[in-house]
C-alpha cells in the first residue's frame, strides 16, 4: 500500500464522526443552551439618531442608577459568550456583529466578549497596547450597526477575563 492510500484511509477513519454544519448558522457557547445565530436580524425600532454619541468604557446610555450599579458589581450574570481567541478580525467582525444581535433578539442582557490580551513579543515596550481585537472590538460596539443594542460596556472581573474581556449590556427586547 502506499503513502498516499494510507493517509487518505486515516483521514477517513478521523473525519468519519464530523457532521458539516449549515452555512447559514454559527453556534456560539450560552450558559444556558446553545444559540442557533440567524444571520438577518433588524434593528431595534427605538428612538436612537444613527449619529448618537459613543460609548467609553464603564459609560452608560440611558441606564437606571439601580441597574448601573448592579451591571458594575457583576450582579447580573452572563447569559451568553463569545471567544474570539483564534479569530482574525474578518472573523471576529462578522463573529461579534452576529453575536450581538443575536443575544438581543434572544432577550440576553448581559453578554461577554472575550477579546484575550493579546500577544506581546519579548522586546516590546510593556506600556505599547498589543492585540487587534482588544482595540478593534469597542469600536465595533460603537458601530452604527451595533450602537443600538448596547447600553454599556465594562471590563468584567478578573476571573471572567478581567481587560481580555467585554462585558456588554444590551438593551431590552420590547
Amino acid at each position: 500500500m502506499n503513502q498516499k492510500s494510507e493517509d487518505e484511509k486515516l483521514w477517513k477513519e478521523y473525519t468519519k464522526g464530523i457532521k458539516k454544519i449549515e452555512s447559514e448558522n454559527t453556534v456560539f457557547k450560552d450558559t444556558n443552551k446553545e444559540l442557533k445565530v440567524k444571520k438577518h436580524i433588524q434593528t431595534p425600532n427605538i428612538s436612537i439618531s444613527k449619529n448618537q454619541e459613543s460609548l467609553e468604557l464603564g459609560s452608560f446610555d440611558n441606564v437606571d442608577k439601580n441597574t448601573a450599579k448592579k451591571f458594575r458589581r457583576g450582579e447580573m450574570g452572563i447569559e451568553a459568550t463569545l471567544d474570539l481567541h483564534g479569530f482574525t478580525e474578518d472573523m471576529a467582525y462578522d463573529a461579534v456583529i452576529n453575536f450581538i444581535k443575536n443575544s438581543y433578539s434572544y432577550g440576553k442582557r448581559s453578554v461577554i466578549i472575550i477579546t484575550g490580551k493579546g500577544i506581546r513579543k519579548t522586546d516590546d515596550d510593556i506600556f505599547l497596547s498589543k492585540g487587534i481585537l482588544k482595540e478593534r472590538v469597542p469600536r465595533w460596539l460603537n458601530s452604527d450597526e451595533l450602537r443600538p443594542f448596547i447600553l454599556s460596556y465594562i471590563h468584567p472581573d478578573a476571573k471572567l477575563g478581567g481587560e481580555g474581556a467585554l462585558q456588554i449590556l444590551l438593551r431590552r427586547k420590547r
